[in-house]
């Protein structure tokens, strides 16, 4: 089975593009997507100062990436969260939250503690699998 990869619309997907990858890869029913940060529409911007809410944003932001797809959250079952900042009880409540919220389910998870991402600014990242029919 061959992948189809796939570019996103937007700001987002130019930014990416610009940066020589692409948002998602489809081979069957299994979606994967790059990973995705707390950045605004343009790709580039960091605009939070909370964490809480750079993670929400990272989440919409995989959502973006799903849908670019043909997928959502509620078709998720892997997640990889990356982190620049040190764990905390607000951190597993956010991410926690987010996967009920928006997935119906929890997802197997793993957590990663790093030193820096791919964007100096950045201090989450997230990636994702998911099952599409």
């Amino acid at each position: 089975m061959k992948p189809n990869l796939i570019l996103g619309k937007g700001g987002i997907g130019d930014t990416q593009k610009s940066f020589g990858y692409t948002t998602a890869v489809k081979i069957g029913n299994i979606v994967k997507i790059s990973g995705q940060g707390g950045w605004d529409e343009s790709g580039v911007n960091f605009p939070h100062k909370d964490i809480k809410d750079e993670i929400i944003q990272a989440c919409d932001n995989v959502e973006w990436a799903l849908n670019s797809a043909g997928a959502s959250w509620k078709d998720v079952y892997s997640v990889t969260s990356y982190f620049t900042v040190p764990f905390t009880d607000e951190i597993h409540m956010v991410l926690s939250s987010e996967f009920n919220k928006r997935c119906g389910k929890s997802p197997i998870w793993t957590q990663l503690g790093v030193r820096e991402l791919g964007n100096k600014p950045m201090r989450v990242e997230i990636v994702v699998e998911a099952f599409v029919e």
